[in-house]
């Protein structure tokens, strides 16, 4: 719960006074970048943690490590659950069943190869070094959505790829904006 309210709160903070400093206009990329500082404590902590329990420290040593790591992740979740949906305005509960959908099966799969990767690499240092190192990749694609996701969204737009004005209602190439003459398709048809 701390990790999640306070994050939530952080979120809002930092996406209202970049909004301040961005001349009044808001961008979902804001919620990213409020989480730029607790992004390398999630990585680290788990490491720590793997490491803490390889060399079979005291259980308060391993305690510490996932308090902190589980109160890093929820910190960022937070706000990556706020980016998913501000910047899919209109397409919002698809955005974050998806995102449910990918978190479950990367789950399954880490499930599911944790006892092999351990029985051939000898322990949990190595396996959670392992899942600390794609937990940095990922913080670092974070930061890159955050410093280009918004060239990004208005590139796609541009392209009428996607229009983040008004999902599901068609494009009038030669206004460049939705056409109230064609009907508008229901979502999934």
């Amino acid at each position: 719960m701390i990790g999640s309210t306070a994050g939530g709160r952080w979120s809002d903070y930092t996406s209202a006074r970049l909004t301040r400093l961005n001349d009044g206009v808001r961008q979902p990329e804001f919620r990213l970048k409020s989480t730029y500082f607790a992004l390398p404590v999630i990585p680290l902590s788990i490491a720590a943690y793997a490491w803490v329990v390889e060399e079979h420290v005291q259980i308060e040593g391993c305690i510490v490590m996932l308090v902190v790591s589980g109160i890093a992740c929820l910190f960022v979740y937070s706000s990556l659950l706020a980016y998913i949906v501000d910047s899919a305005p209109g397409r919002s509960t698809s955005a974050v069943a998806m995102n449910s959908m990918f978190r479950g099966t990367v789950a399954f799969v880490a499930t599911e190869i944790a006892q092999p990767v351990l029985d051939t690499r000898g322990g949990n240092g190595a396996l959670y070094t392992g899942w600390a190192i794609a937990l940095a990749i990922g913080a670092l694609g974070v930061v890159i959505v955050g410093q280009h996701g918004r060239r990004w969204r208005q590139g796609a737009q541009s392209l009428k790829i996607v229009d983040v004005r008004a999902p599901n209602v068609p494009i009038d190439p030669a206004k460049d904006e939705p056409s109230a003459s064609e009907p508008v398709a229901a979502p999934g048809r």
